[in-house]
């Protein structure tokens, strides 16, 4: 997948386009992040449409990198909190470990995100987060 197709994927992302985000997936898939794992259209949709409904995320990619095979990229993961998330909410939804900036609150995550593909479609999506140490 070139760097040109991902930006269209990434375009529905940050729209919230679910069903447009879902056509860049292969029939059988893994999001893993966060020690989550969606494997279904449906789980994709449930997670996203709750944490969306928290917050405003965007993804800015500063590095990437491509074959046939896979996807490597360094990003920025921008939270922007719109409604709160307790750990009751998140509970209460299936989403313990989940949180959620505050209302009004901006969080930027650095992450690394490796996708596997298979005939052009993602099968495996890995997100680990990059903690720089302190200065």
């Amino acid at each position: 997948m070139n760097r040109r197709t991902y930006d269209q994927y990434l375009k529905h992302f940050n729209a919230r386009d679910y069903d447009a985000v879902l056509t860049f997936f292969a029939p059988e898939f893994e999001v893993s992040f966060a020690g989550y794992s969606l494997r279904t259209p449906a789980a994709v949709r449930s997670f996203y449409g709750f944490l969306h409904h928290h917050v405003r995320e965007t993804i800015q990619i500063d590095a990437f990198v491509s074959n046939d095979d896979m996807i490597a990229m360094e990003a920025r993961v921008r939270l922007e909190g719109l409604r709160e998330l307790t750990p009751q909410i998140a509970r209460a939804a299936g989403f313990e470990r989940l949180m959620a900036p505050a209302v009004g609150q901006v969080l930027e995550i650095p992450q690394f995100i490796h996708y596997h593909l298979r005939a052009g479609k993602f099968v495996k999506a890995l997100c680990a987060v990059f903690e720089p140490a302190a200065r």
